[in-house]
Order: structure tokens, then C-alpha cells, then sequence
């Protein structure tokens, strides 16, 4: 808590809306979870066994590369 009224409103204000982006996002977040299953479900599934790869960098990865057969070799994909 803050002394200052003025400054605990804007304090509770600021948290009420994180509280909103974040339940807005978790929505987001399963939308394109559920879209990439169906676009590239054996990509996406193979990129979350690799250690370290969670459901967000997955995605991500994903969507960067595209086609990985854009790239002539291991060395245009890895720059």
C-alpha cells in the first residue's frame, strides 16, 4: 500500500490492467497454438522435444523460418 491515495489508484489501475493483457494474451497464445497444429503439426511437435523449447519459442520458430527449404544450407539458415 501507498501513503499517497493519487499514487495507489494509478498503482491498482496499472495492475487491473496487466491482469487484462495477460488474460488476453493466454487467449492469443492458445489461438495460435491450436493454428500451427493444424498448419505444421509434425514441425511444431518435433521443435518441442528439443531441450529447452517451450510452446512459445516453438511457435516462434516456426513462424520465422517458414519453408526451411528456402534456405540452401545449414550456413544461409543459421545467419
Amino acid at each position: 500500500m501507498f501513503p499517497d491515495p493519487v499514487v495507489q489508484r494509478t498503482v491498482d489501475l496499472d495492475m487491473a490492467t496487466l491482469d487484462a493483457y495477460a488474460k488476453e494474451l493466454s487467449k492469443v497464445g492458445w489461438f495460435i497454438g491450436q493454428q500451427a497444429k493444424q498448419h505444421n503439426p509434425v514441425h511444431l511437435k518435433l521443435l518441442k522435444t528439443v531441450h529447452g523449447i517451450g510452446a512459445i519459442l516453438s511457435l516462434t520458430i516456426l513462424y520465422e523460418i517458414g519453408n526451411i527449404n528456402r534456405f540452401d544450407s545449414v550456413q544461409n539458415f543459421a545467419s
